[in-house]
């Protein structure tokens, strides 16, 4: 457990950007003054036989989930995106990245959502509760994430409904996505395992 995350400086194409993130998430640190405090092992293999035979890691799996694509796209929900999912902030401009500009990216995203997830979250939670929320929240983003019924039904200990509320969230501009039902059930599958 951290006491406090350090500040770095990361140099990307847009820049120098302090952070407040950890620049890997093999490991996410929880704040210490959350009732839970723990370690997250996101190495651990969590794998869906869909994806590939061999079981991946939990950052292998969200980098299957989202691909790679070097350039600013549109994602399905509309947004400005490049690498791993990132989601490009106003703040920020991108004409290309790298493989590990991606990384750091994800990294840093994939830390933020564990942390913003963290926040809302006031019940203890089993590691594959804590890496599907996590990923809830970096793929839908957390305003979605708060406000959903997934959400309340966690904070009210009902997991086994709770578990059900992810096939809900497969669509995108109003059209059923088959990459988010089987992320979905993904999902489902760390959270109920």
């Amino acid at each position: 457990m951290c006491d406090a995350t350090p500040k770095k400086v990361e140099q990307l194409d847009s820049g120098p950007r302090w952070i407040d993130m950890p620049p890997d998430t093999s490991t996410l640190h929880f704040h210490p003054e959350h009732p839970f405090p723990m370690q997250i092992d996101t190495t651990r293999s969590v794998g869906f036989s869909e994806i590939q035979p061999n079981r991946l890691s939990f950052k292998d799996c969200v980098k299957e989930f989202e691909g790679f694509l070097p350039t600013p796209y549109v994602c399905p929900g509309g947004h400005q995106t490049i690498g791993y999912g990132h989601r490009i902030r106003e703040d920020e401009s991108f004409t290309s990245i790298t493989l590990e500009e991606a990384e750091v990216l994800l990294d840093r995203d994939l830390a933020e959502a564990a942390l913003q997830m963290h926040r809302e979250i006031r019940v203890p939670l089993t590691d594959g509760q804590k890496l599907a929320l996590i990923d809830f929240v970096f793929n839908l983003g957390i305003g979605q994430a708060r406000e959903s019924t997934l959400f309340r039904l966690v904070n009210e200990r009902r997991f086994a409904e709770a578990a059900l509320q992810f096939e809900r969230w497969v669509y995108a501009s109003g059209k059923k996505l088959d990459g988010l039902a089987k992320r979905r059930v993904w999902e489902r599958s760390l959270f109920t395992g």
